[in-house]
């Protein structure tokens, strides 16, 4: 009788060990899944902040060019 009861006290504990496993795997794939949501918002901010730079470096470079085309322009006014 005390064989049996330590055989049953034996699966309890493994039972109990299974579920705490169980609760385990599930925290880290909680934690997995919170990592690639937050690795995704990430790449996001970086494209946007990326396209914006570009928008702002076409902008600066039109901005430029129009300056150098003015420069020419009134040079040329005076050259005359």
């Amino acid at each position: 009788m005390q064989c049996l009861s330590g055989v049953v006290g034996y699966f309890k504990g493994l039972e109990g060990k299974c579920r705490n496993y169980q609760k385990r795997m599930k925290d880290k794939e909680r934690l997995s899944e919170k990592n690639v949501e937050t690795k995704m918002r990430l790449l996001q901010v970086i494209q946007a902040t990326f396209a914006t730079t570009m928008k702002l470096s076409a902008r600066n470079d039109k901005e430029k060019q129009k300056h150098k085309d003015e420069k020419k322009r009134v040079q040329s006014a005076f050259t005359m």
